[in-house]
């Protein structure tokens, strides 16, 4: 449904709201924008470089939401990706109805609704999975003496059936048909072996990597003072991300303190983090560049 969400916008242009215009041309802009620069920020830009896109980003991000929602996968996750439990039963039946509000709101280029038109599929199928997921989840966690603490909505869906499909067809060449027989034969080398390292690199057209012939092939890393804003916001947040595993991992308190600043927060961290403030995410691109050195000198000492 998100595919065909998708795939409607593009073929639309312009989807009109009550409020405003969802246009696909603010996604083309922001695909070129990350071929050029080489990084991705989460497809999210900053208004100072796209404008009028107001409407696009709310739709984006309502529709992101309940994708979350109806996607959870991690008993631990956090935020819209957290498992629907019965302390975040509101949050998640707000996001859902949202959802639901902008799909039925969305008219095309002549005021015709889109789910009354030849793309309602998109629409109506994306509808249906939130109400459906939604009775899943009063019935199998809500009700008294349920046998489940949460729901994992991911669990729900049809991938596990299609990618064990294509496992199967996987190993049997280009016969997209098997017989009973060599069904039965690629389901047992799927019991006892996993997929190799060199199957895959095949499958994708991929080339090994090389091993690196010196100790020193960090001076081969690019200029770290001219990067531009957009690079600039992706090494910040990464940086704070591998910061955050790190901590997690040692308890060498001068380590700590050496990998961490007190000083602003960069604003993209802040737009990921919908405005938390986290110790671990105060990492910059100063930081990354000295206090490493600093953590290293440290250890030697």
């Amino acid at each position: 449904m998100l595919k065909l969400i998708r795939n409607t916008l593009a073929d639309r242009s312009t989807l009109q709201t009550p409020t405003g215009k969802i246009c696909w041309k603010f996604l083309q802009e922001l695909n070129k924008l990350q071929e050029a620069q080489g990084l991705r920020l989460g497809n999210k830009l900053k208004m100072a470089h796209i404008r009028g896109c107001e409407e696009t980003v709310e739709f984006l991000r309502t529709i992101d939401a309940a994708f979350d929602v109806l996607n959870s996968r991690n008993p631990l996750g956090k935020g819209y990706k957290a498992p629907m439990r019965t302390s975040n039963k509101e949050r998640a039946e707000q996001i859902l109805l949202k959802a639901q509000k902008s799909l039925l709101e969305l008219k095309d280029e002549k005021g015709i609704p889109v789910h009354a038109g030849k793309r309602k599929t998109c629409v109506v199928g994306f509808i249906a999975s939130c109400i459906s997921v939604w009775n899943v989840f009063q019935e199998a966690v809500c009700k008294p003496n349920a046998q489940c603490r949460y729901l994992l909505t991911y669990k729900l869906s049809q991938d596990h059936l299609k990618l064990f499909f294509s496992a199967v067809r996987a190993r049997g060449g280009f016969n997209n048909n098997p017989t009973a027989r060599q069904f039965t034969a690629a389901y047992k080398r799927l019991l006892v072996k996993t997929p190799a390292a060199a199957n895959t690199l095949r499958r994708y057209d991929l080339k090994p990597v090389e091993h690196a012939e010196s100790e020193h092939d960090y001076q081969l890393c690019p200029n770290v003072d001219a990067v531009s804003e957009y690079k600039e916001a992706a090494i910040n947040y990464i940086a704070g991300f591998v910061v955050k595993k790190i901590k997690q991992k040692h308890n060498c308190m001068p380590c700590a303190e050496a990998l961490t600043s007190e000083t602003t927060v960069h604003p993209f961290v802040l737009l990921k983090t919908r405005g938390a403030r986290r110790e671990t995410e105060k990492m910059t691109k100063d930081i990354v560049r000295h206090q490493f050195t600093k953590l290293i000198n440290f250890h030697h000492q």
